[in-house]
């Protein structure tokens, strides 16, 4: 007994060759019919796995983009890191002394202001020539313990007129890029 002969696959165009001729009413042999419903089988089934495939992919596709913009969303919810170590403003009466730092007041027009000042215990400054006589001693440091605000352009403070309200910790300086703050 001879082993059945597979037969090649046919093209689309012999498919829809047959099929024409069957609808039009020639006669078709038995294991033809066969031949051509085992061939649409798996043709099909090689589809539906083309598929399934496809389908596999674009699942795990899906699920990583989404899970990169979530991540992403996650990111820009959370403060950067110099928002998330700068403490909340605190009332001035726990502001350290003798050591620089934010101050917030409302100066005289109404108007909230913010400023580097340190507030020196009396005798702890040494006064600038031009200030008032009456704010330094026989040895130039300051009579008066207060806030004076600083600068780093000028090496003199000036007393606030104002009372400070609030304080906080100075910031650290960016980083250095090209030798620029």
């Amino acid at each position: 007994m001879t082993p059945p002969v597979t037969p090649e696959p046919l093209s689309a165009q012999e498919l829809a060759e047959y099929e024409r001729l069957i609808r039009a009413g020639w006669p078709v042999a038995p294991e033809e019919i066969l031949r051509l419903i085992a061939q649409a089988r798996a043709a099909t089934n090689e589809q539906a796995e083309r598929t399934q495939n496809s389908l596999a992919w674009l699942r795990d596709q899906l699920k990583q983009k989404t899970e990169e913009y979530e991540a992403a969303v996650a990111a820009m919810q959370q403060p950067t890191s110099a928002v998330r170590q700068r403490p909340p403003w605190q009332p001035i009466e726990t502001a350290p002394h003798n050591k620089p730092v934010l101050v917030s007041y409302i100066n005289a027009l109404g108007n909230r202001r913010t400023v580097k000042a340190t507030y020196y215990d009396a005798g702890m400054l040494a006064m600038a020539d031009e200030g008032d006589v009456d704010d330094a001693d026989e040895n130039g440091n300051n009579v008066h313990g207060g806030w004076f605000e600083e600068s780093e352009e000028i090496e003199a403070c000036a007393l606030l007129s104002c009372a400070p309200t609030h304080w906080q910790p100075l910031p650290a300086p960016p980083a250095q890029d090209g030798g620029r703050p």
